[in-house]
């Protein structure tokens, strides 16, 4: 199973990872503030779809989820990524 931590910023960062479950596969990711996990997402896909980079949609899920930054915070910070 394909995984990569992402730093957000300092004490801000989103573990994401592939799974397969044999009839449909995802992204999954957990976002941690200073080590503390604070959301969680997934996304399931039937087949492949388009992201500028691999986890894009599940790191603006889980961002969301989270609440911790505004949607101005979160274009800045997948400018970064």
């Amino acid at each position: 199973m394909e995984s990569r931590l992402i730093k957000i910023d300092d004490s801000t960062n989103v573990l994401c990872e592939v799974y397969d479950n044999g009839r449909r596969w995802g992204h999954r990711a957990k976002l941690f503030k200073n080590g503390v996990e604070k959301a969680k997402a997934t996304i399931t896909y039937d087949n492949r779809t388009w992201e500028r980079f691999q986890f894009e949609s599940v790191i603006r899920k889980v961002i969301r989820k989270s609440c911790l930054y505004g949607e101005k915070e979160m274009d800045v910070i997948m400018g970064r990524i």
